[in-house]
C-alpha cells in the first residue's frame, strides 16, 4: 500500500505520481519492479515497469529519466516519497 502525504478519504480513486519522481533509493514506498519496456525520446528515457503483484494486463507506470542517467542494470526496486504520491477523487 502506498503511503500519501495528505490524507486518503474514502472517496479518493486514484492518485498522480509524477514520471520524474520515482527513484532507485528513494526509501519511502520502496518496493520491487518488473521493466515492461522503454521508450527513447531526445533528452531523456521513459522506462515502463510494474510493481511486483501488479496484473500483467494493467498499464505500466512511467519511470522518466534523463538520458545520461539511465542506470545499467536497472534497479529491482523504485520508490516515491509520500509527498509525491497525490489522492485524486473523480
Amino acid at each position: 500500500m502506498l503511503e500519501t502525504g495528505l490524507p486518503v478519504s474514502d472517496d479518493v480513486t486514484h492518485v498522480g505520481i509524477r514520471a520524474h519522481f520515482f527513484g532507485p533509493r528513494v526509501a519511502q514506498n520502496h518496493f520491487p519492479v518488473a521493466f515492461a519496456g522503454e521508450m527513447g525520446e531526445p533528452f531523456e528515457w521513459v522506462l515502463e515497469f510494474r510493481y511486483a503483484g501488479q496484473r500483467p494486463d494493467s498499464p505500466p507506470l512511467w519511470w522518466r529519466i534523463p538520458k545520461e542517467k539511465r542506470p545499467r542494470p536497472l534497479p529491482e526496486a523504485l520508490g516515491i516519497a509520500p509527498v509525491n504520491v497525490l489522492p485524486l477523487r473523480e
